[in-house]
């Protein structure tokens, strides 16, 4: 696995903190891997053409302006002006738990608002809390003696608008949830314990313990986490075990149906755009057709609004 200097979190013992230390409420919008920017990624793990607008218009359908969402990670892989702009218009709350390819400043990732108080911002109290990352270690930023920086003007000095915040926990009846860019066997080790996590795209790992919330899972769009936990939690309780079928990746699914090797990207295979996406297309019906047979994915009913508690 590549590992930036900035992404520690395989090389580290996981310890999630709370998330109530953090500012973070019950319930939350989730997503994870979204990959803004990064076009060439269609080909490795099957995502449609359309995937990268279908993100945005979904975060905007869903996500109401202050309703808390949490990114999983991998957020973008442009840094141009438009990104920036594209991406600092998200609505909400927005919190990144930084992945292997968030390997910008911590500055780069900071609050869109003006200069506030610690003492009227619940995310710039949490951020006091947990130390300076001034290295760009994974965690809260702190705010500075007076408050939160207000951006610059100028579209090329705008901000992102994310607090980054480091794996975390919430309690969800008797269960224990943990949080991270990446799946860890360690947690889910741990009794009555389910990691949501990212990373990982279109591959599932063999537990119904792990629960991913790549958006090749989530149909691109964000997903409630009080739903889609009390999803996975009840079919757990059903199961006699909780192991469960891995489905092939793109890569495998491409050489199990048109032969030959298992090669890393489709644009190796096929001479044409439009082949490559007519393999794209056909691959998502079959992650969808097992996601229904088995309930892999957290797919959950999204309503038009959001109760911010």
């Amino acid at each position: 696995m590549h590992m930036s200097r900035k992404w520690q979190e395989d090389s580290i013992a996981i310890q999630p903190i709370p998330a109530q230390t953090l500012g973070l409420p019950p319930s939350f919008w989730i997503i994870s891997d979204t990959h803004f920017g990064h076009h060439t990624i269609e080909g490795y793990c099957g995502r449609p053409s359309s995937a990268e607008q279908c993100m945005i218009e979904q975060w905007r359908h869903v996500v109401a302006p202050g309703a808390p969402i949490v990114h999983l990670g991998d957020l973008t892989l442009s840094h141009s002006e438009p990104m920036r702009e594209l991406i600092a218009d998200l609505p909400g709350t927005k919190y990144l738990l930084r992945g292997n390819h968030d390997t910008r400043s911590v500055t780069h990732y900071r609050l869109l608002a003006a200069c506030r108080r610690e003492s009227d911002e619940p995310h710039c109290r949490a951020s006091a809390n947990h130390g300076r990352h001034e290295d760009g270690a994974n965690g809260p930023l702190t705010a500075p003696e007076n408050g939160c920086s207000a951006p610059k003007t100028g579209l090329s000095d705008r901000l992102l608008g994310f607090t980054l915040i480091p794996p975390f926990s919430i309690t969800v009846d008797d269960w224990t949830v943990s949080f991270t860019h990446a799946p860890h066997d360690e947690l889910i080790a741990l009794p009555k314990h389910i990691n949501v996590h990212g990373h990982i795209h279109e591959k599932l790992m063999s537990s119904l313990l792990w629960l991913n919330v790549s958006v090749e899972w989530t149909d691109y769009a964000p997903v409630r986490s009080d739903l889609l936990l009390a999803k996975r939690i009840q079919l757990l309780m059903a199961r006699q075990t909780a192991e469960c079928t891995v489905p092939l990746s793109y890569a495998e699914w491409l050489a199990h149906e048109f032969g030959g090797e298992v090669l890393p990207a489709d644009t190796a295979r096929f001479g044409s755009e439009d082949e490559c996406a007519q393999a794209r297309a056909a691959y998502t019906a079959y992650r969808r057709a097992l996601a229904a047979a088995h309930q892999y994915a957290p797919h959950c009913e999204r309503p038009e609004a959001w109760e911010h508690h």
